[in-house]
């Protein structure tokens, strides 16, 4: 029962000090270009007299980066632990590697909730859209692609041989 109530209490610390790095200043100056690679923001000639849409792809892009950085960071977070199973982690390391979840989960809730945001108003003006236009849009899956692509080049101690 002792062991139980160390293991819950050490569980509660995490999440309560995940909840705080979570709600601390954010560098402005760091962004995905930089940590990861220059990637311009593409908007398709059939789009760009579109104002919804352009707005919706910048926008869309901005979500993307902010996940792309702190999935990078997370993973930088998580130095030494790549190739280890749960069961050979010392404490310490399923410490690390717990906050380092916690972390990304609580700060990704709010980028994920701005997608969704962003995919719902995009649904709203579908119907409005020819299907060559519908097809460019797909400029925002394809730059999240090419994002995660970076991380996985970027870390592929995490990741393995990336295919490409």
């Amino acid at each position: 029962m002792k062991r139980f109530r160390n293991t819950a209490t050490l569980v509660v610390i995490v999440l309560m000090a995940s909840t705080l790095i979570a709600c601390g200043s954010k560098d402005k100056s760091d962004n995905a270009d930089n940590s990861l690679g220059k990637m311009e923001l593409v908007i398709p000639d059939e789009l760009k007299d579109n104002e919804e849409i352009v707005e919706y792809i910048k926008g869309m892009s901005v979500v993307v980066d902010d996940y792309a950085l702190l999935m990078d960071k997370m993973i930088g977070d998580l130095d030494g632990l790549e190739g280890k199973e749960w069961e050979e982690l010392k404490i310490g390391e399923q410490l690390k590697l717990t906050k380092a979840a916690a972390t990304f989960a609580v700060k990704a809730a709010p980028i994920t909730a701005k997608w969704a945001e962003y995919e719902f108003n995009r649904s709203l003006y579908d119907d409005d859209l020819t299907d060559e236009e519908l097809m460019a849009l797909q400029t925002v899956m394809e730059r999240f692609e090419a994002r995660m692509k970076q991380i996985e080049e970027k870390n592929q101690e995490f990741f393995g041989e990336v295919e490409g």
